[in-house]
């Protein structure tokens, strides 16, 4: 199964895919004995929805004919599901002009972003977009042990806000 993690997304080489093995446990501590379960877990990331319930349905199907082949109990449970994040074209284009209007340096990325983040959910129910407020290259990253938020941040992500505001209602100061 763990060798078949890495050759499904392969299939799907049009799209962002990746399968990140994070958690593997098999038997017990006991040597000489032949380990009676095994767990595994892993989380699948695709920048489209349809081709992760394909990775799915796929993985599924495969864990399925190989607990049959070698007589073996199966038991998959999808958790923590995460809508692919897509920005709406005019929200983004709102963003950008604000960030341009204040002289902000803006970077575009042209792949998808491999966390996960809630605002997914949302925009598929209303129009938005996602950007991130960097606080440099030389700044430790957000989940490190000696990152500390610089507070600057605080005024440039206000003003960029107002500054949707203001185009959002025609306001020119």
């Amino acid at each position: 199964l763990m060798d078949y993690l890495d050759k499904i997304t392969q299939s799907y080489q049009d799209n962002f895919n990746l399968i990140t093995l994070v958690h593997v446990k098999i038997g017990n501590e006991g040597y000489g004995t032949s380990p009676g379960k095994a767990q595994v877990m892993a989380t699948l990331r695709s920048d489209d929805e349809m081709v992760l319930a394909q990775i799915q349905e796929e993985l599924t199907k495969y864990a399925q004919v190989q607990a049959e082949l070698h007589h073996l109990d199966l038991h998959i449970e999808w958790i923590e599901p995460f809508a692919a994040t897509i920005n709406n074209r005019q929200t983004t284009d709102a963003v950008r002009l604000a960030a341009n209007t204040l002289h902000y340096s803006v970077k575009e990325i042209d792949h998808p972003l491999r966390w996960s983040e809630d605002v997914g959910e949302f925009l598929h129910q209303w129009p938005g977009t996602l950007f991130c407020i960097g606080s440099g290259e030389a700044h430790p990253q957000l989940h490190n042990p000696d990152y500390d938020f610089p507070d600057e941040l605080i005024e440039i992500s206000s003003q960029l806000f107002l500054q949707l505001i203001r185009q959002r209602h025609g306001l020119l100061y």
